[in-house]
C-alpha cells in the first residue's frame, strides 16, 4: 500500500493510563491482516515462489490502465491527460518530472519501456463514499471486475498485453476520490485479482492509484514498483506514519517529492538487474 504521513489528531480527554502501547502480538496480527487483504497470503504475492516464478520484466512492458470515476466524485480531466501522464515523452504538466513511462525508463537505465493501454472513464455504479465504507480492497476489486468486463464488451484483446505465466502483468485501476484512512476502504494499494479471464489470459496483479487533478507521479510510481518491479513496501505495516523504514530515500517507502519521486533503493534495482552494480568490497 502507498505510504502516507497523516497523523491522527491528538487527544487529551481520553480516560487511559499514560505510556500504554499495543502488544507485539497484536502488531504482528495487524501486519499479517493487512498483507493478507492485499496479497492473499502472509508472505505476500510479491514473493517469488518456486511454483509460480515471476521473473523481473525487461524490454517492452504493455499494461492496462482503467480510469474510473463516481457520481459523487466525477472526473474533470479528458482521457488524453491520462494518456500523456502514463505514456508521454517530455511530460512536465503540473510540474511532474516526466511521465510514468519516463520514470521507468530512467530508473532501469532504459531496460524497461513501460506503456499502458488507457480506457475510461468507467463510471462505477456506487458512490465513492459507498465503496470506501466497504472492507479494505473489497470495493476496488468489485470495481475492477466490472471494469474489466466493460472493456471486454468493447472487444479489446487482452492477450495483446504483457503476459507472465498466463497472467496479465500489469493492471492500473486509477480512480477519482480521496480515500481518507490508511489501510481502510479505498486506500490505494497493490493486490491480486484472479477472477477475470478473456482471450486465453487471466487477471492477476493490479494496483490502485489516484486520478485526481493535478495528476502526480508519486503514488502511481510507488504502486507500480509493487506490480512491475515486485518490490515490497519498505515502511512498517504496524504504523501508519510513513516515516519508519527507509524514509524519503526509497519510492517504496515515503516516495519523496510526489512530482519527482525518488528511485527505488539500490538493492531492489540491482536485484532486478537494473542499473550498474560496482563491487566496492576490495581494499582499493
Amino acid at each position: 500500500a502507498g505510504a502516507q504521513d497523516n497523523l491522527a489528531a491528538l487527544r487529551s480527554d481520553l480516560n487511559l493510563s499514560k505510556h500504554l502501547d499495543i502488544i507485539p502480538e497484536a502488531l504482528a496480527q495487524i501486519r499479517k491482516s493487512n498483507m493478507f487483504l492485499l496479497r492473499g497470503n502472509e508472505e505476500g504475492a510479491l514473493a517469488r515462489s518456486a511454483d509460480n516464478p515471476q521473473p523481473p520484466p525487461t524490454g517492452k512492458v504493455k499494461g492496462l490502465a482503467i480510469i474510473v470515476d463516481f457520481s459523487d466524485e466525477p472526473g474533470v480531466l479528458p482521457i488524453s491527460e491520462y494518456e500523456e501522464f502514463l505514456n508521454g515523452d517530455g511530460y512536465t504538466k503540473y510540474g511532474n518530472n516526466g511521465s510514468v513511462k519516463e520514470y521507468w525508463k530512467d530508473i532501469t537505465g532504459g531496460i524497461i519501456e513501460y506503456e499502458n493501454v488507457v480506457y475510461g472513464f468507467y463510471r462505477a455504479p456506487k458512490t465513492f463514499k459507498q465503496y470506501d465504507a466497504m472492507p479494505y480492497a473489497e470495493g476496488a476489486q468489485e470495481i475492477l471486475g466490472l471494469a474489466l468486463n466493460w472493456i471486454k464488451g468493447k472487444g479489446f484483446d487482452f492477450s495483446t498485453l504483457s503476459i507472465t505465466n498466463g497472467n496479465i502483468r500489469a493492471i492500473n485501476l486509477i480512480y477519482t476520490g480521496v480515500p481518507p484512512t490508511w489501510s481502510k476502504g479505498m486506500w490505494h494499494h497493490m493486490g491480486t485479482y484472479d477472477k477475470f479471464s478473456a482471450n486465453g489470459v487471466k487477471s492477476y496483479y493490479y494496483n490502485c492509484s489516484p486520478a485526481n487533478k493535478p495528476l502526480q507521479l508519486g503514488v502511481v510510481c510507488h504502486e507500480n514498483g509493487h506490480m512491475v518491479g515486485e518490490w515490497p513496501d519498505t515502511y512498517k505495516y504496524d504504523t501508519n506514519t510513513g516515516t519508519d523504514g527507509l524514509g524519503a530515500f526509497d519510492v517504496m517507502c515515503a516516495i519523496g517529492d510526489y512530482l519527482n519521486p525518488v528511485y527505488p533503493n539500490p538493492y531492489f534495482l540491482s536485484m532486478n538487474g537494473y542499473g550498474k552494480t560496482i563491487d566496492v568490497t576490495t581494499s582499493g
